[in-house]
C-alpha cells in the first residue's frame, strides 16, 4: 500500500495520548493542501483518527492523562463514552476542538474491529470513506488482518469508481469518483457544493492519489492504464460490470438489492446484480446504493458530535485560540444572552438580525463566517435556508463549537466586515 508515512510533529502530538493504537492517522486539509476556502494549512485544524483494540481501557487510560477533552460524557465513565462510540452514529467518538503542541486537534477514536467491519463491507463508509483518500500514517502495528482490510477497502473504491464511469476517461476523473463516494448522499452536502469540495482535494493532490492507487491499477486486468497519459480504459460490457458488481462490498450490493428489487419479488443479490449490470443507467444504481450507506451515517454522526463537544470551562483557552485563528475584529452585542446554548444562542441571532444585503453567495469555513451569514440572512427556516445555500455541512461543525461554549458571550464572536448591530430592546 502507498498509505504514507508521516513526520516527527504528527508522532509529537500522538505522544500526548495513550500508546495502544493499532492505527493512528491524520487526514483532512491540515495534512494535504487543498485549493479553495481551506488552502490555508497552517491554521487549518489538524484531524486524527486513533484506532484501539480495547476502547473501554483506552478511554480510561485518555481520560486519566486528558479529563479536559472530554464533554460531560467523562462523568459518566468510560463503558458509557464507548457506548455512545459504538452504538451512536459511525462507530467512532470524536473529541473535537483540543490545543495540543500548539495546534488545534480533532481525534476521533474507533474501534479496530469495527472499523475492519467498515473497510471490508461499507457499513458506514464513514472512517473508510477517509482511508480512501490520501492519509498520514502516524502509526501502525503489524495486525495482518487490519492491513489487508485496509488494502481491501482501496480496491473496492476502484471498482465502485469504475461502475460510474464511461468506457474512457482520465485520472484525475477517476480519483475524483473516489474522493466523492464518501459524500455521495451526505445531507450536509449538496450538488455544487459536493462537486467543488471533492475538486478542492483531488485538484492538488494527484500524485499523491496516483501514489496510493498507481498499483492497483497496474495490476487490474479489468483496465488499461496508461500512466505517463494519466488515462484509462475499462471492460464496460455487461460481463465486466458483472463481474466489478459481484466484488463491491457486502452492505453496497444489499442496498443495490434493495433499490432494485420490486416489491413481493425477493430476488437473491447475485439475481439483481445481473439486470443492473445490463442496465444502461448501471453507475446511477450504484451511486443511489452509496447514497443509502452514505445518508443516514452522517446524519447520525453529526448529531453525535454535540454529545461529545466539550463543555468543561478548563477547555475556554481552546476556544480562545479558536477564535484568534479567524477573528480580525469583534462585534458587541451587549444585551446578548450571557449563558446561551447553542439553540438559544441561534434563536438570539434569528431574533435579533440586522438584514444587511450579501452581493455574493458566502462561502463559511469559521465561527466567524457562521454568525455573519446567519446575522446577514435572518431567516425564520435556518435549517431550509442552510440546505438551499449548500452550507448544512460546516453549520453542523461549527454548531459543535457552539454547544461546547455554554456560557458563550455574544461580545466573544468575531465577525467580519460588520458595522455594530443594534443590541436588542
Amino acid at each position: 500500500m502507498a498509505l504514507q508515512s508521516s513526520g516527527v510533529a504528527f508522532r509529537r502530538i500522538l505522544s500526548h495520548f495513550p500508546e495502544e493504537v493499532s492505527l493512528a492517522f491524520a487526514y483532512g486539509s491540515g495534512v494535504y493542501r487543498q485549493a479553495g476556502p481551506n488552502s490555508d494549512q497552517k491554521n487549518a485544524m489538524l484531524d486524527f483518527v486513533f484506532t484501539v483494540d480495547d476502547p473501554v481501557a483506552w478511554h480510561s487510560k485518555n481520560l486519566k492523562k486528558n479529563w479536559s477533552h472530554y464533554s460531560f460524557l467523562k462523568l459518566l465513565g468510560p463503558k458509557m463514552i464507548f457506548s455512545v462510540q459504538n452504538n451512536y452514529g459511525a462507530g467512532v467518538y470524536y473529541n473535537p476542538l483540543i490545543l495540543c503542541d500548539g495546534r488545534l486537534v480533532k481525534y476521533g477514536v474507533i474501534s479496530t474491529s469495527t472499523l475492519i467491519e467498515d473497510l471490508l463491507g461499507w457499513n458506514n463508509l464513514y472512517i473508510a470513506g477517509r482511508l480512501q483518500k490520501p492519509v498520514k500514517i502516524v502509526a501502525m502495528n503489524e495486525d495482518a488482518t487490519l492491513r489487508s482490510a485496509l488494502d481491501k477497502n482501496l480496491r473496492s473504491a476502484v471498482t465502485a469508481a469504475f461502475l460510474m464511469l464511461p468506457e474512457s476517461f482520465s485520472e484525475e476523473e477517476l480519483f475524483m469518483e473516489i474522493a466523492g463516494l464518501s459524500y455521495a448522499g451526505d445531507f450536509r452536502m449538496v450538488v455544487g457544493e459536493e462537486k467543488a469540495k471533492v475538486l478542492n482535494i483531488v485538484k492538488p493532490n494527484v500524485a499523491h492519489f496516483r501514489e496510493l492507487y498507481g498499483d492497483i491499477l497496474q495490476e487490474d486486468p479489468q483496465v488499461v492504464y496508461k500512466c505517463q497519459q494519466g488515462h484509462l480504459e475499462i471492460d464496460k460490457s455487461p460481463e465486466g460490470q458483472f463481474t466489478q458488481l459481484m466484488t463491491l462490498p457486502k452492505t453496497l450490493q444489499q442496498q443495490i438489492n434493495r433499490i432494485m428489487d420490486p416489491p413481493g419479488k425477493n430476488r437473491d443479490v447475485e439475481e439483481t446484480l445481473l439486470q443492473v449490470a445490463h442496465d444502461p443507467d448501471c453507475g446511477d444504481v450504484v451511486r443511489l446504493g452509496l447514497s443509502a450507506i452514505v445518508r443516514p451515517s452522517s446524519i447520525r454522526q453529526s448529531a453525535k458530535g454535540i454529545l461529545t463537544a466539550v463543555t468543561d470551562q478548563t477547555q475556554s483557552q481552546h476556544r480562545a485560540a479558536v477564535l484568534r485563528l479567524h477573528a480580525p475584529s469583534t462585534l458587541h452585542l451587549c444585551a446578548a444572552p450571557s449563558a446561551a446554548g447553542p439553540i438559544t444562542f441561534l434563536k438570539f441571532l434569528l431574533r435579533h438580525h440586522q438584514p444587511i444585503r450579501v452581493s455574493d453567495r458566502p462561502a463559511p469555513t469559521s465561527v466567524t463566517t457562521w454568525v455573519d451569514l446567519i446575522l446577514a440572512q435572518g431567516k425564520k427556516n435556518l435549517t431550509a435556508f442552510l440546505w438551499g445555500q449548500g452550507l448544512l455541512n460546516g453549520f453542523f461543525e461549527s454548531l459543535q463549537i457552539f454547544a461546547s461554549r455554554p456560557r458563550l458571550c455574544l461580545s466573544e464572536i468575531p465577525l467580519r466586515n460588520r458595522a455594530p448591530a443594534q443590541p436588542p430592546g
